[in-house]
Formats: structure tokens, sequence, C-alpha cells
């Protein structure tokens, strides 16, 4: 089974001079950094550590950059794809976990919100987002997925072959991606989820700036309107008749919950 490990990278030369050399090294296991238009040393940084890279001459965001992986699997003629962040989140032995349940399942997605994941730091709107989020779509779509988020999954190639042109690649992968399998005819016996780690205390300054620079309430705001829109494009809706499923679910179980909700003023 040749696998394909892609690691979407902007400006991390940092992280990955840290993370490179602790990524296991076997047969039928590859390595491709997608480097977005970095400004740092990022191209040069994986390519003193022995790593492919190509590059994108201006950044093009993050699920493009899953794209350009996917084309490259084609290309080659890989079996499976590993997606990883490059920042330090995720780490050699969780990329080796998902690997070893490829061998078993078609999707494989890492969960930072599964009882036995640890949390280091994690911002109580982040917990929020998910819960309402995977709440969401259980109830919704009867698909049952605890991180809707996770930057870290492991995908069959043929799996994601068969989702063109629907798979956009445009924003919120692993969200389309958890929705659109199931309800294509994944059965749920070939989709796992594997604990990890949610870390959010990371040293480095654009990444505090990313997590934490802004008052919760308008991170909140943002990603729950952005996971919002990208629902309704799968359920062939509106964002604002998604986001009267959504509260008309949630109301009966939390009226705090839809009342905070309703609170962030969330516009299309």
């Amino acid at each position: 089974m040749r696998t394909l490990v892609v690691l979407p990278a902007y400006n991390e030369a940092d992280s990955l001079a840290r993370l490179l050399p602790s990524l296991p090294l076997c047969r039928c296991l590859d390595y491709l950094v997608v480097d977005d238009g970095s400004s740092d040393t990022t191209p040069k940084t994986c390519k003193d550590a022995g790593f492919a890279v190509t590059r994108h001459d201006t950044r093009r965001g993050r699920d493009r950059c899953l794209k350009t992986g996917f084309d490259y699997a084609i290309a080659n003629r890989f079996d499976c794809v590993i997606y990883m962040d490059a920042d330090g989140q995720h780490s050699a032995s969780a990329v080796a976990s998902v690997r070893a349940e490829l061998k078993r399942y078609t999707f494989v997605r890492g969960s930072r919100f599964l009882p036995a994941s640890p949390q280091r730091g994690t911002p109580w709107d982040r917990r929020f987002l998910n819960a309402v989020v995977s709440g969401h779509i259980n109830r919704r779509w009867g698909i049952k997925v605890s991180d809707p988020g996770c930057g870290l999954i492991g995908v069959d190639v043929t799996l994601l072959t068969e989702l063109q042109p629907e798979l956009l690649f445009d924003y919120h992968f692993t969200l389309d991606l958890s929705v659109r399998a199931p309800r294509a005819g994944l059965a749920q016996t070939k989709i796992a989820e594997i604990a990890i780690p949610a870390i959010y205390d990371l040293p480095q300054p654009h990444q505090q700036a990313k997590y934490l620079t802004a008052a919760w309430r308008e991170r909140l705001r943002m990603r729950l309107q952005s996971q919002i829109s990208k629902l309704a494009m799968i359920g062939d809706t509106d964002p604002v008749t998604e986001l009267r499923f959504l509260l008309d679910h949630l109301r009966p179980l939390s009226q705090t919950a839809s009342t905070l909700i309703e609170g962030l003023g969330l516009q299309w």
C-alpha cells in the first residue's frame, strides 16, 4: 500500500525543522510538503532535510495545498493519502497510527475531542464549535463524527477520485469529506477515528495569533459562519436555512447554546 503524506505549509520553517526529522521513513511511505508561497525558508528547510517540496507561487490557502497533494498522488499512483499539519499539532506517532488504520479502513480521521484525547490549551469556543457542528451533522444526516475540523486524516485515493468533482478542496475539507463520503455510500464501518491531542499552546507567535488573539466571540462567529456555509453547500440549501435547521435541532437540547449562537449575529 503506497501512501503519500502531504504537509501544507505556510511560513513553517521553524516547525518543520523540528517535525521532519521525527517522521517515520519506510518503504511505501513518501512525503510531500506543499509550500503555499511562504516568505521564510520553508522550501530550503524541507530540501535540507531530504523531503520533497512543491511550491505555490502565491498563497492559495490550505485546502488548495491538499488538492495539489491529491493531484501528485494521482499522477504518481499512490494508493492512500495522509494529510497532516506542518505546525507541530500532529506527531509522527499519530501519522503512524493513521497509516496502520488505513490497512483496514477507507477513511481515517484524527479526533481531538474523543474522551481519550488530551487537551493542551484548547479554547472553550473551539470545544463549543466542535460540539455544535458535529452534533448538527449527526442529527441532520445521521453521520457520526466527533471532530469534523481535524487536519489529520487518511483516505483511499480511489474514494477521493470517486467524490470528484463535488469535493471542491476550497475550504473545510475534512468537514466536506466527512459528510460527502457517507452520503455517497461509504459505510460507517469503513470509517475510523483515532484519538489525538488537541494542541493549542504552540510557542510560535504566528500560531498564538491564529488561535488566540481575536476575542472568543469573533473567533466563534467567523468559524461557525464559514462552517454553516459549507454545510449549506453540501446540503444543497442556503446558509440561512442551514442555520435554521441547526437551531431547530439544538434548541430542545440546549436553550443556552442556541441563544448564544443567535446572539453572534451571523450574516451572509
